[in-house]
């Protein structure tokens, strides 16, 4: 499992921010991370995770339609609220034990809605 390359930094809303939290699509991308078997959790407050799969309801978040093949790569929603720290943490871990954890560098920002979109639609 691993290594995992790094994860480009991502945004952290202001307590201010309106909705309370940035949701985007990010790309793990190393040996064996996108099994099935592998599960991917966080490990910092403020931060869910949801993996992404061929059932995903959108073209946008269909890991093939991203170039985002099993075996390399793994397709997530990560949403940052207020409070995560700096840098998140998630873990991925296999069923026999082998785990590394990906830091994942936040910024704080309250992007205005146009921003939004298009934070969203990065691959």
């Amino acid at each position: 499992l691993g290594p995992i390359a790094a994860v480009p930094t991502q945004w952290r809303p202001t307590r201010s921010c309106p909705g309370g939290s940035i949701t985007a699509l990010i790309r793990l991308e190393g040996a064996n991370a996108g099994l099935a078997d592998v599960a991917v959790k966080p490990l910092s407050p403020g931060i869910s995770v949801r993996p992404l799969d061929e059932d995903a309801p959108t073209p946008a978040e269909s890991p093939s339609a991203k170039g985002c093949f099993a075996h390399t790569c793994r397709l997530l929603t990560l949403t940052v609220a207020a409070d995560a720290t700096d840098p998140a943490r998630l873990e991925l871990a296999i069923a026999d034990g082998a785990r590394l954890v990906v830091p994942v560098p936040l910024t704080t920002h309250c992007p205005d809605s146009a921003a939004r979109a298009a934070l969203l639609a990065q691959p």
